[in-house]
């Protein structure tokens, strides 16, 4: 193939430089999202209760709802802006990956591809440049899980074909007995 180890661990070494300003930004946003929610939310109900047993419970219940509201706005808000950095991360490593392919990958028959959410990268080798016994690997394994495919098929499908069986043997009998006991109404 020509890439060796080297040359992957320095693409991923780059792309992880690369992703992470973005990576600790939507990080951020999701450590925010945990403490507010988890974390004040005990204060804020020691706060309430104190409030409601000294004071009067309206005035717990009201302080109570105000954070509940800005919790679920800054949620709503801390989602969209780590959803908009996904986005942004998912495309940086897309463009990065191209170049790369473009640089180097391609000559050697070896395609490199963001994964979901650009949280992995997946290296694929084109089938037609592949060696030999590598290849032959790959349709052993392929072959073997095609054949443990079809047998769950056919299993299913004795399974599916028994239950028919039984249901129509079920299903004469009933009329049997139907038959058979309006003849004695009769």
């Amino acid at each position: 193939m020509g890439v060796n180890y080297e040359d992957i661990f320095a693409t991923c070494k780059e792309a992880s430089q690369l992703m992470r300003r973005l990576r600790g930004r939507i990080l951020i946003y999701d450590i925010l999202s945990i403490f507010l929610l988890c974390g004040l939310l005990w204060v804020m109900l020691a706060i309430c209760i104190i409030l409601g047993i000294f004071i009067g419970f309206i005035w717990g219940t009201l302080i109570f709802l105000a954070y509940a509201c800005a919790v679920g706005n800054f949620a709503f808000w801390s989602r969209r802006k780590s959803t908009r950095y996904l986005r942004i991360a998912h495309f940086v490593l897309a463009v990065y990956l191209r170049a790369e392919n473009n640089r180097f990958y391609m000559n050697k028959h070896v395609m490199l591809r963001p994964g979901y959410c650009a949280k992995w990268i997946e290296f694929i080798i084109d089938r037609k440049y592949m060696p030999r016994d590598l290849k032959e690997e790959l349709n052993n394994e392929q072959n073997q899980d095609m054949d443990e495919m079809d047998m769950n098929i056919m299993e299913r499908n004795l399974a599916v074909g028994n239950a028919r069986r039984r249901s129509e043997r079920i299903l004469m009998q009933n009329e049997h007995y139907l038959s058979s006991s309006s003849e004695e109404d009769d």
